[in-house]
């Protein structure tokens, strides 16, 4: 008696199969060449599907069981099926044995096995054959499970499984297990022998010669490391001319290793798409009953695109009243269905400790934050974050979209916080992180945080209740890194905090918080972010704040004082907007040379600034509002573009401002004290616009050299040896429309040649109260240039025609003396008037 069964590639969509039947030795004859018993959930649209068309393929009898329902008790047509083959393959996964059905078929196959010498042969699918053999791990654990209905048959069921696990089999990871186990030499023999068609034993070498002359097609699945491929048929790029290797895998810098020339990242199923596929398990027929559109359309959205959710999502659904399946949608928003889980954990199992961290704290607090917000959480936790969020993405856990943010599939996410969920299911305060907002409230409530929990994210809008807090809350949570608490009301009431929280905080954010004083240990802190608090003032002592990035105290109406920032060397933002009693700020705020962004808008109190900020990285200043500001500082920044002062005590914008280089828009609004603007302001290279508007007490002005004006109109005729390449204006327009209304500036030139005017664009005017002053530059293009002896008519007019009067207007125009003159040259023309 002789049998084989020759699967070239485990994992792929080709197998090599060649059946050589045993004698007739059953009582009934042999109606199938082979039957297949498997777990129909876990392999039927994969591996098994796979199976049986290469079967088919080879004229191999093959007896597959398509019913997608099936009832306790095995049918005695489907007994009778097995009598009636001459081979069983057993396809053992992980949850084969959570059904009664598969194990009475099991316990069929082997009493045909014993009685009339019927070949089975096991075939172990992303399950372990020792877990089946002892009953072990996931697997016995869902066989326990089932013990519990069927107690009479477990020891039955156990000793078959305990057979079949013994037998000489085929496992599906067998690349792995070779590796593990020292036999990846046979194995690459089978291949070799397999590809080459030869069965004769050969010389490995000459055999890897041979393939080197034959064009091939080699598919190779669920690869993890490019040492698998290698060990099997050496390196890719000694292969024929013409050959084509395919690689699936869960990491892309596998393929970046084996060079692959073209990387495809599996997208998910379309609406359409996926609404079929889960009518397909959910509906009788595979259509959609009309009576459930609303409900497949969540069971859709949560599976977003996954067909293995689909497909799970289905087939758990199926045949259940609407009632189960409001139910069951409701529990996913909690807990993931365990099948879907399982699966996407694989990915998570191949992480080391510290990628499983910063994925865990992606899924539980940071998915949507900016990527360097998170690299400098992690890196001030001491991990290395950037290689670490690399990894990540390359294994298709988390992706970057086009704002920089980091993305996570929902599915993935759920995943992350039920396996956080499992390390204390009844006791929220011995997990990790919290994010459920019944959860934290129940361990700030009842005060059962332990060193245990290193973070928590809590949406205050969420919680229906108040929730007061034990003074010493937090310092039962000693390793506590992630800290928000955000929304429209504060719910968690507490006068002052006791012993030292916070010492291990990176992150804290709590809206609305209601205490006056924050004396903590900060020195671990890359981002503060307090808005509408009731804090008076921070820590008093001076503290390292070298990781401190993001300070955000927005209106925080009772905040008198900052604290000593000079070790604070890398502060990038420092918002205080709104802080209605803040009378001044701390000196050292003028040493903070990576200071980015300070906004100080409608500080009324303000007083003074330090007389000068020298962070060269300054973007924006806001000082909007600050109607007591009375010096206004020297800035030294070559980065800030914009400066708006609205509402601003200042008496005179000082000649430093021309250190502003980068400068483009410079706005000045109803500021009443203001009484000198310095003409430096035309040394700003980079300046676009200036806007002056309501400035009631403006006594002395820049002087701009102006042509000859005739109501609003300037016309000056072109000598005859210059090529006119841009001009400076000043206008002055009377207030005379209505509120929200914005018109736009224009002027027109006209050559000779033309007939009509071309209009150019010069910017646009909002509402104001009263005379109105507008600056600017513009640099014509090579189309405006024009020819000598041309005449160029310069006008200004609104996009409302005469509804707007040009009270005053000044131009000057600036020429190329010489034709030749590069552009650059153009550019410096203009310039060197404006300076």
């Amino acid at each position: 008696m002789s049998s084989s069964l020759n699967l070239m590639n485990p994992r792929s969509n080709e197998y090599d199969v060649s059946v050589m039947a045993p004698p007739s030795s059953s009582r009934n004859s042999n109606k199938y060449d082979v039957f297949l018993s498997f777990r129909g959930e876990d392999t039927r649209d994969n591996f098994t599907s796979h199976l049986y068309s290469a079967l088919w393929h080879n004229n191999i009898e093959t007896f597959i069981d398509n019913d997608l329902k099936r009832g306790d008790e095995i049918s005695q047509s489907l007994l009778d099926t097995i009598e009636a083959s001459a081979i069983s393959i057993i396809i053992f996964s992980e949850r084969y044995a959570s059904s009664g059905w598969c194990l009475d078929e099991l316990s069929k196959i082997f009493e045909c096995k014993h009685d009339y010498g019927q070949i089975v042969i096991p075939v172990f699918c992303r399950v372990d054959p020792s877990h089946v053999r002892r009953q072990t791990g996931t697997f016995g654990d869902y066989f326990s499970k089932l013990g519990e209905r069927y107690p009479e048959k477990m020891q039955r069921w156990g000793n078959t499984l305990t057979e079949a696990a013994n037998l000489s089999g085929f496992d599906s990871h067998v690349i792995r297990e070779a590796e593990e186990t020292g036999g990846i030499k046979d194995l690459q023999k089978e291949l070799l022998s397999d590809v080459l068609n030869d069965r004769i034993l050969r010389d490995v070498r000459s055999q890897l010669n041979r393939l080197a002359r034959k064009m091939v097609l080699l598919v190779f699945d669920d690869v993890n490391n490019p040492r698998q491929i290698e060990s099997l048929i050496g390196h890719l790029d000694h292969l024929a001319s013409g050959s084509r290797v395919i690689i699936t895998t869960r990491d892309k810098q596998v393929l970046k290793n084996c060079w692959a020339g073209q990387i495809y990242q599996m997208k998910e199923l379309v609406y359409t798409d996926a609404q079929k596929l889960f009518s397909q398990y959910a509906f009788r027929g595979g259509h959609l009953d009309s009576s459930y559109t609303e409900l497949t359309d969540k069971a859709i959205k949560y599976a977003q695109g996954v067909p293995l959710a689909l497909k799970v999502l289905g087939c758990y659904l199926c045949g259940r009243s609407k009632e189960e399946w409001e139910s069951a949608m409701r529990k996913l928003e909690i807990i993931p269905h365990v099948e879907i889980q399982e699966v996407l954990k694989i990915s998570y199992d191949s992480l080391d400790d510290s990628q499983k961290n910063i994925f865990l704290d992606i899924a539980c607090f940071l998915e949507g934050e900016h990527r360097d917000k998170v690299i400098s959480f992690f890196d001030a936790s001491g991990l290395e974050a950037k290689i670490e969020l690399s990894v990540l993405e390359g294994k298709s856990l988390i992706n970057l979209d086009v704002f920089d943010q980091i993305r996570m599939h929902d599915l993935l996410r759920d995943m992350g916080r039920e396996i956080v969920r499992n390390e204390s299911v009844d006791y929220p305060g011995k997990r990790s992180r919290l994010w459920h907002h019944n959860d934290i409230y129940e361990v700030l409530k009842k005060n059962t945080g332990t060193e245990k929990i290193k973070g928590i994210f809590l949406d205050m809008n969420k919680v229906n209740r108040e929730i007061h807090m034990n003074f010493y809350a937090f310092s039962k949570m000693p390793n506590l890194r992630f800290l928000r608490m955000y929304g429209d009301e504060n719910k968690c009431l507490v006068s002052h905090l006791e012993g030292v929280p916070f010492a291990e905080v990176r992150h804290l954010e709590w809206a609305r918080c209601p205490l006056k004083t924050l004396n903590i240990c900060a020195e671990k802190l890359v981002s503060l972010k307090m808005p509408r608090s009731k804090v008076q003032q921070l820590w008093d002592d001076v503290q390292d704040l070298v990781n401190l990035k993001e300070i955000d105290l927005s209106r925080s109406e009772s905040l008198t004082k900052l604290p000593d920032l000079s070790r604070a060397k890398n502060l990038e933002i420092l918002w205080l907007r709104g802080c209605l009693s803040l009378v001044e700020t701390h000196s050292t705020i003028q040493y903070l040379n990576k200071l980015e962004d300070l906004d100080l808008d409608y500080c009324i109190s303000l007083t003074s600034l330090p007389t000068s900020i020298h962070s060269k990285h300054l973007k924006e200043l806001s000082l909007r509002g600050c109607s007591n500001l009375k010096i206004f500082p020297e800035i030294t920044s070559c980065h800030m573009w914009r400066l708006e002062l609205t509402k601003v005590g200042i008496k005179e914008l000082p000649s430093s401002i021309e250190c502003l280089s980068n400068l483009q828009y410079l706005y000045i609004w109803d500021c009443s004290e203001l009484e000198s603007i310095s003409s430096s302001i035309f040394k700003l290279n980079s300046l676009e616009s200036i806007d002056i508007s309501n400035c009631s007490n403006l006594k002395r002005f820049l002087e701009i050299p102006s042509c000859n004006i005739d109501g609003g109109t300037g016309i000056e005729q072109l000598a005859s040896c210059k090529i006119l390449v841009g001009f400076a204006f000043c206008i002055v327009v009377p207030h005379c429309w209505e509120p929200c209304e914005t018109h736009e500036v224009f002027c027109g030139l006209k050559h000779k040649s033309q007939r009509n005017l071309d209009r150019r664009s010069l910017g646009r005017i909002s509402y104001v109260e009263s005379d109105h002053v507008f600056l600017g530059s513009y640099l014509l293009g090579y189309e405006d240039l024009s020819k000598r002896d041309d005449e160029v008519s310069f006008y200004i007019s609104t996009i409302y025609g005469d509804d707007v009067e040009v009270k005053q207007c000044g131009i000057h125009f600036v020429y190329a003396q010489d034709s030749t003159e590069s552009r650059e040259e153009e550019e410096e023309d203009l310039l060197r008037y404006l300076l």
